[in-house]
């Protein structure tokens, strides 16, 4: 089969190293299923352990988070069906979906929605499962709660607020700048932006001085300090990215204020556990209250031309979700 391999870490986000290897056709065990991968979704964290950064790698390895195909090994009752899947353990201690095929647990399969495309089902794994895991498994919202999404119009923002209106929360959405929100959502998204005053009052404002129960920080550090502010008395203040490591914390206020900060990473779950989070979300997907990101044809790649695949990803050149096609 075909494969990228990986065998050390690049030197930067503008020279991905990686090759195309021809393998044998992996062998399964009595637990596992045989996948043929009809679309990989490209993750940045995908490209962040091509460039070493990713704390769990074990090299080398095939990158690949998430996936859809189908079953061609395994379990009789499986054979033909169509399924998706994602994992901290794909690309990452194990090979993973950037190939012809991947090898999973069986306990990990969970058909697709049968609505949407296998493109469509390769991108929803990272980004909505981390907001699942934000919103519903930690914070267990309801309709009652604000949610602000620091990062709007990106994959995660997005997740985030399809769950979030799904369930019937209100959202507050901030970016640098006056972007509308370009995704789906099941009710209107208020929109802040942040270049334009002070966003913490504007929070503050739009929820009659409460603050917001969520607030879900898809960029780090530099909306740190506001979204501590912006948060209502046991509010959560959910962290799954960086840009500088450290940051300035008055702690007095975290206390007072009875703070929930909580650092999430999907990339610490694997694939059974993820499994079961897709399970959870696909009767949103066939009801259409949840909607796959959009999948352009020029963000969908050949596994020959990974590279540029990646490199688009980290240097942040296309806003499209990235698709790996192996048929291509």
């Amino acid at each position: 089969m075909k494969a990228i391999w990986v065998t050390e870490k690049s030197p930067s986000p503008n020279d991905i190293q990686v090759s195309l290897d021809n393998m044998p056709k992996p062998v399964i065990n009595k637990d596992q299923c045989l996948v043929e991968v009809q679309g990989s979704g490209v993750n940045q964290s995908d490209v962040k352990m091509i460039l070493g950064i990713m704390p769990n790698t074990v090299w080398p390895r095939t990158p690949g988070r998430d996936y859809a195909g189908v079953v061609v090994d395994g379990p009789q009752a499986l054979i033909g069906k169509s399924v998706w899947g994602s994992g901290g353990d794909l690309g990452n201690s194990r090979n993973g979906a950037h190939a012809e095929y991947v090898v999973v647990d069986t306990e990990s399969v969970h058909e697709r929605p049968s609505n949407i495309s296998a493109h469509e089902a390769a991108s929803v794994g990272v980004p909505f499962c981390t907001a699942y895991l934000g919103l519903i498994r930690e914070a267990n919202i309801t309709a009652d709660d604000t949610v602000v999404v620091l990062g709007l119009n990106g994959t995660v923002g997005e997740a985030v607020t399809q769950i979030a209106t799904m369930v019937g929360a209100r959202v507050i959405g901030v970016q640098r700048s006056s972007e509308r929100y370009t995704g789906h959502t099941n009710s209107p998204v208020d929109i802040i932006d942040s270049t334009q005053g002070n966003v913490v009052e504007k929070i503050r404002e739009l929820t009659g001085g409460e603050g917001a129960n969520v607030v879900f920080n898809t960029v780090g550090d530099p909306y740190f300090t506001i979204g501590n502010l912006a948060l209502a008395s046991q509010g959560y203040h959910f962290i799954i990215s960086n840009i500088k490591k450290e940051v300035t914390l008055d702690i007095s206020q975290l206390y007072r204020n009875r703070t929930h900060l909580v650092g999430l990473a999907s990339t610490f779950y694997n694939s059974c556990e993820l499994g079961e989070v897709l399970e959870k979300l696909r009767p949103g997907f066939e009801s259409g209250q949840l909607k796959p990101f959009a999948i352009h044809e020029e963000s969908v790649y050949a596994l020959e031309n990974a590279k540029q695949a990646y490199e688009a990803v980290i240097n942040g050149l296309t806003r499209n979700r990235v698709i790996l096609d192996p048929k291509r």
